[in-house]
């Protein structure tokens, strides 16, 4: 077995050495070709990195190029904008250097440029001069001046046109005069166009104030007949020295371009007629001048005091209704710098001072209460806007009230009190006829008849008096009244009242119809007057106008404050009994104590609604 063992690890032995050797020879074989190999690789590789270095380098050169070639063209264009844009520095700088000397050019204007604006002393007409100052060398070119006023107030508390005047002109330096409808304070705005050194158009704005002041300033807010009547003789008889805006509201009444000499239309912005003076009744007349309401005349009144603190103040109402007054005192201007007229009603007046008054204790104890009133109100400490129409009595106490009726033959008041009000009290009594008689005599009747539209020419023909000529030579004007006023027991209906009125003086009378301002004729009663060759007169008209200013005038009709104007005999018929008329105390007395109405027909109605003579 081990001879066997031996045997075989001798033939391993000798096969590993063989194998070894085939080894080591393959090994050397390996290593040559891996030699061989190295080198074709390396020669190989060598080759390549030729090829791609050349291929490297040919890439840098194309873009070192393209890259010299775009620089080469930044660059270029980089000058060519620089030279444009340092062109247009050049430009701008230049236009800059222009601009400059114009800005210059501007502020010497500014600063050297004149305007002056006088007024001529408290009227409406002033003057502007304007001198535009410009430097010798200037690089402007005027083209024109255009001058604008405007009424700031008139903006502010309404949506009227603020813009009163335009005034364009070309010459640089000038004067011209500057018209206005009210006083009040203005701003004028002045724009100078021009073209400058670089042929642009411009415009230099200028401010300048306009102020238009009066020293005394009277505001009438009136409305009824009677007051209507007796503030235009106040007005033609020059009762009210400096100017006097009036508002009334039966518009239609006036011609509100025959007022006279210094009396002026409020500025539309305030006035309630809203420049439309053809209306007989102008709706929510007291709005304007209502304490916390729109009270647009008192701002206006503050307006004028502002630019003239020494502005007196006078305010004209009627005693139905104070409003203008207690807004006037609530204003904030100086009590002493206000002072009141006050109109009566008519009617009314003597109703509201019987019902009031009737001893000297009465009177002051309500003068105490008119005295706590208006302290508080003046003061501020205790506002009552409302004034009572007893107060006014009691304020022409003082110096600043005035009380105008046109009559106190109806007052039934107690001796001692009469004699207060004729000798101490601020009360004037005007009846119409005492009116028209001043105007009469300082020859003014005609300017009357043109304010009060009765008369539209200077011939004889032109006015009223056309009516009341040819024959039958008496006129006989029937009064009207209200629709309600028309409704009495004592009252036949309008139809039957004028189917008698016809029967018995149409043969006597040539018949009108003289309405109430505020109630125009229906249709109905239009074709009633024609069918009975009654003419119906304008109902804007006062009656007392043509009571008084026209011979063979007569009246009749529904009792109203009007036939207190009557003439003796002048005043044919009534409607209603005698102690129904006898109902108003200014009648009651008149018919007492006078032979006025002593002739006076009185119209009632019977059971069966017929008209019958009292």
């Amino acid at each position: 077995m081990r001879v066997i063992i031996d045997a075989q690890k001798s033939k391993f032995e000798v096969d590993l050495e063989h194998l070894k050797e085939e080894y080591d020879a393959k090994l050397v074989d390996q290593e040559a070709l891996y030699d061989e190999s190295l080198v074709t690789l390396e020669s190989l590789f060598n080759a390549s990195l030729d090829a791609q270095k050349e291929l490297y380098d040919q890439l840098i050169s194309n873009q070192k190029a393209e890259y010299e070639q775009a620089l080469a063209d930044a660059i270029s264009q980089f000058n060519e904008e620089l030279a444009i844009q340092t062109h247009d520095f050049e430009v701008a700088l230049s236009r800059l250097e222009q601009k400059l000397a114009d800005l210059n050019s501007k502020l010497y204007i500014y600063e050297y440029s004149t305007f002056v604006f006088n007024q001529v002393e408290d009227s409406l007409i002033g003057t502007l001069s304007y001198e535009l100052s410009l430097p010798n060398s200037t690089t402007l070119t005027v083209e024109g001046i255009k001058f604008t006023l405007r009424h700031p107030l008139t903006g502010k508390i309404s949506t009227v046109n603020p813009i009163i005047s335009v005034n364009q002109f070309e010459d640089i330096s000038g004067e011209f005069e500057l018209e206005v409808e009210f006083h009040g304070y203005f701003e004028m705005t002045i724009e100078l166009t021009y073209i400058d050194s670089i042929g642009d158009q411009g415009i230099l704005t200028f401010k300048l104030p306009v102020m238009y002041k009066v020293d005394q300033v009277n505001f009438a807010w009136l409305h009824a007949t009677m007051p209507v009547l007796l503030f235009a003789s106040d007005l033609l008889n020059n009762k009210y020295p400096g100017y006097t805006y009036v508002e009334i509201e039966r518009a239609a009444t006036y011609d509100f371009n025959k007022l006279p000499e210094k009396a002026l239309k409020y500025p539309l912005a305030v006035s309630a007629s809203g420049g439309n003076y053809t209306q007989t009744q102008i709706p929510n007349f007291y709005t304007n001048v209502t304490h916390g309401q729109s009270n647009k005349m008192i701002e206006w009144m503050k307006e004028l005091y502002s630019i003239n603190p020494n502005t007196n103040f006078k305010i004209l109402g009627v005693d139905n209704d104070l409003t203008v007054i207690t807004s006037s005192i609530l204003s904030g201007i100086p009590f002493e710098r206000l002072s009141f007229v006050i109109y009566t009603d008519g009617s009314f007046t003597t109703s509201m001072i019987n019902s009031s008054f009737s001893t000297l204790s009465q009177f002051n104890s309500l003068y105490t209460l008119f005295e706590n009133w208006l302290n508080g109100n003046v003061s501020g400490s205790n506002i009552l806007a409302h004034m009572q129409s007893y107060y006014v009595l009691t304020s022409t106490k003082l110096d600043n009230f005035e009380y105008v009726v046109n009559s106190i033959s109806g007052w039934n008041l107690e001796h001692d009190l009469m004699e207060l009000i004729n000798d101490e009290l601020n009360v004037r009594v005007l009846s119409v006829s005492d009116a028209f008689g001043s105007l009469e005599t300082i020859g003014k009747l005609d300017e009357l008849e043109y304010l009060l539209k009765t008369r539209w020419g200077s011939e004889p023909n032109e006015s009223m008096m056309a009516y009341f000529t040819g024959n039958p030579v008496k006129n006989l004007l029937i009064l009207g009244t209200s629709p309600t006023g028309e409704v009495n027991a004592q009252f036949a209906s309008f139809d039957k009242h004028l189917e008698k009125i016809v029967e018995l003086y149409g043969d006597e009378y040539k018949i009108f119809y003289k309405g109430h301002p505020r109630y125009p004729s229906e249709p109905q009663r239009v074709q009633l007057f024609e069918n009975n060759n009654v003419i119906e007169l304008p109902n804007s008209i006062p009656v007392e106008t043509l009571m008084l200013l026209y011979e063979n005038v007569y009246v009749g009709g529904y009792n109203g404050t009007s036939f207190q104007s009557s003439l003796k005999d002048q005043t044919v018929f009534l409607f209603g009994t005698q102690a129904l008329i006898k109902g108003n105390a200014t009648m009651k007395n008149l018919i007492e104590t006078t032979d006025i109405f002593s002739n006076t027909v009185y119209l009632t109605v019977d059971s069966n609604g017929e008209v019958v003579v009292q």
